[in-house]
């Protein structure tokens, strides 16, 4: 599991220094995402199908327009993402884009939130 950890956080650091796996600090600065599998897969003879579940976050600011920002983060996540086939020393990996939804917030509140979930298709070389 560690291996596929670090081949997304390696692919979503290409949008984005502030990548969290699970959970992000208290103290994280916005935009920030955060990444987990929030099932434990599927095996058959060597693959793994797994979903991967992407958050964004981000906020209202003065001078700064949030849902262009947001979307613009999502978009890139997706180029970094959707249909790609790569491989590192221990996995051939793919994705593929399953939803993309808005998670609403209160509206006292000054939160944005993206969801991204991606089936992941793993092969252990």
């Amino acid at each position: 599991m560690n291996d596929l950890i670090k081949i997304v956080y390696q692919l979503l650091t290409e949008v984005s220094d502030n990548v969290y796996f699970q959970k992000a600090p208290q103290d994280a600065s916005l935009p920030y995402i955060v990444f987990s599998f929030p099932n434990e897969g599927r095996g058959h003879r060597g693959q793994i199908e797994k979903v991967l579940e992407i958050h964004i976050y981000d906020c209202e600011r003065e001078d700064y327009f949030v849902a262009d920002s947001i979307e613009t983060m999502a978009d890139s996540i997706n180029n970094v993402l959707d249909y790609i086939t790569d491989t590192d020393t221990n996995y051939s990996y793919w994705f593929r884009r399953i939803s993309r939804i808005s998670v609403p917030y209160p509206p006292e509140s000054n939160i944005w939130h993206r969801e991204l979930r991606y089936s992941m298709k793993t092969y252990k070389l």
